[in-house]
Formats: C-alpha cells, sequence, structure tokens
C-alpha cells in the first residue's frame, strides 16, 4: 500500500509566529494531535500536544515559565522536519516513525504539503493486515507508573527521562487509578501569569480540644499532583485479546494507549507506537 492511500487530507497547518494558544485552540476543534508549521506556503516545522506538555516544567528557562499560552509556535515546533512523498510504501513512512520516534509524517510533493500520515492512520493499516496476534505479544510489559501524589514536575520529569507519553497512577496499594497523558497536560491551564504552576487549597478542619463544633480551619497551599490530572476510570484491554481489539478500540475512544490488565493486575501497556514497531518488524 502507497502513503496516499493512507494519509489523511486536507492538512490543519498554524504559523511560527501564531501563539500556542491558537495552536491549543485548533487541537481541541479539529481533534487533531499536531499542526505542520507552513512559512511562505511551505512546511518548516511540526508542533505536537507533546511538545506543548514538556514545556510545563517550573525548572526550564524563564522564557518556558511564562504563560504558555503567549509562546509564539515558532520556540517550541520541531525544525527538522521528516517528509515523505505519496508514492513512498507506508512500511517505509512506518520505519521512519520508529527510527525518529515520531507518530506523525507530513506528505510533500513537489515541496507542496498534500497530507499527513500518522500513528492513527497506521492502526488501520495493522487491522487491514489480519495478523493474528494477541494483545501480549504486542505490549511493552515494563509500564511508567506514578503514585497518585506525585507532583506534576515529577510526573513529567518520569515522561522524560522515559521518553513516554503516557503514564500509569496508582494508588498506595499500587492499584491503577487512572492515566496521564501528554495530551491531557497539553490543555491544562495552570500556568499562572506569573508562570509559575499554581497551588490547590486545602481546608483541614479541626475540632476544639473539648470535642466542641469545629472552630478552627486551617488552609494550605499545596502543588498540583497526580490524582488532580489524571483521567479515570481506566480504559483497559486483556492480554488475550486480539491485538486489532487493542487497535480498533484506540481509533473508537481516540486515545494512544491501553493498560493491559489480567484479573485486576497491570501486568502491560500497548501504544500506537508498538503497533507501527509491529508493522516494521513484519
Amino acid at each position: 500500500m502507497k502513503v496516499e492511500e493512507l494519509m489523511s487530507s486536507p492538512v490543519y497547518c498554524i504559523h511560527p509566529g501564531d501563539s500556542v494558544a491558537h495552536a491549543r485552540n485548533l487541537f481541541l476543534s479539529k481533534k487533531v494531535g499536531r499542526l505542520v508549521v507552513i512559512e511562505d506556503e511551505r512546511p518548516v516545522g511540526i508542533i505536537t500536544k507533546t511538545d506543548i506538555a514538556m514545556r510545563l516544567r517550573e525548572t526550564e528557562p524563564e522564557w518556558r515559565r511564562r504563560p504558555i499560552d503567549r509562546i509564539p509556535v515558532k520556540l517550541i515546533m520541531t525544525e527538522d522536519l521528516i517528509t515523505v512523498t505519496p508514492d513512498e510504501d507506508v512500511e517505509e513512512a512506518a520505519k521512519l516513525m520508529v527510527e525518529n520516534e515520531i507518530e506523525g509524517i507530513p506528505v510533500v510533493e513537489n515541496d507542496e504539503l498534500v497530507g499527513i500520515i500518522t500513528s492513527t492512520d497506521m492502526l488501520s493499516y495493522y487491522i487491514s493486515k489480519g495478523y493474528e496476534e494477541r494483545v501480549e505479544d504486542v505490549m511493552k510489559k515494563e509500564v511508567p507508573v506514578v503514585h497518585r501524589y506525585h507532583s506534576l514536575n515529577s510526573v513529567i520529569e518520569e515522561m522524560e527521562e522515559k521518553k513516554v507519553k503516557r503514564v500509569i497512577v496508582v494508588d498506595a496499594e499500587n492499584v491503577p487509578i487512572g492515566i496521564i497523558t501528554t495530551s491531557s497536560l497539553a490543555f491544562l491551564t495552570f500556568v499562572r501569569t506569573s508562570g509559575e504552576i499554581p497551588e490547590k487549597e486545602v481546608k483541614f478542619v479541626r475540632k476544639s480540644e473539648t470535642g466542641g463544633r469545629r472552630i478552627y480551619r486551617d488552609v494550605h497551599r499545596f502543588i498540583l499532583v497526580a490524582e488532580d490530572v489524571m483521567s479515570s476510570p481506566l480504559i483497559t484491554i486483556s492480554p488475550e485479546k486480539r491485538a486489532s481489539e487493542a487497535a480498533s478500540l484506540m481509533i473508537k475512544e481516540r486515545i494512544g494507549g491501553l493498560p493491559v490488565m489480567r484479573d485486576g493486575e497491570l501486568v502491560g501497556l500497548v501504544e500506537k507506537r508498538d503497533f507501527v514497531e509491529r508493522i516494521v518488524e513484519r
């Protein structure tokens, strides 16, 4: 199959001088995970929801700590654009995704942007091939996990260190209770005007020493933690299910990964890129 048979078109674009706020609005309204950056009618870069999410750490340079919505796209976009032509094989596009650790490639013909092929398109391709394998054959057994009370900075650091786009949130008994993705982080509005990550207020009410009515109240401020931003309940799948079912579920739910559960225990994680890797391996 050729790229032109699988690619999506038209492609949603943005300009280098446009704000991140505009990019986020496009992500939401168009329901896409990436935008091609256009200058003088030529593609010069790409910006993804992950690019935005990874700029939210307090420890970043000063310009990154100011309100992210005001930052121009050109400061966080990826400039080294990897492209394919419409007549290239889908397998070649999949190989480029794996080699460059990306999930979307603009399709260019005669310097003109004509489409984009993504890891979601690769899910459809995988399903069409009718491969006979199960989720456990495709999933990763090492699952990135954070505790429900880990700070948001810690969550982002974990994602950066392990080069992942999602982490599973667990409680004190290591039971999965939610998931945090770079996609969801990209839409958080928690950067203050000062550029700081805001705190949440927690009120502690204490009774008087005599056991009477509650008359003492303390207000403490805490940095946002994992459970404040996680998505719950989890959408999961069994390792015994056909891998194509997992691919179909991801397309239906518009998600990039599924925790794999067996008898209430987290045993793996299957993501779009795992299917792209399987296409390359075959």
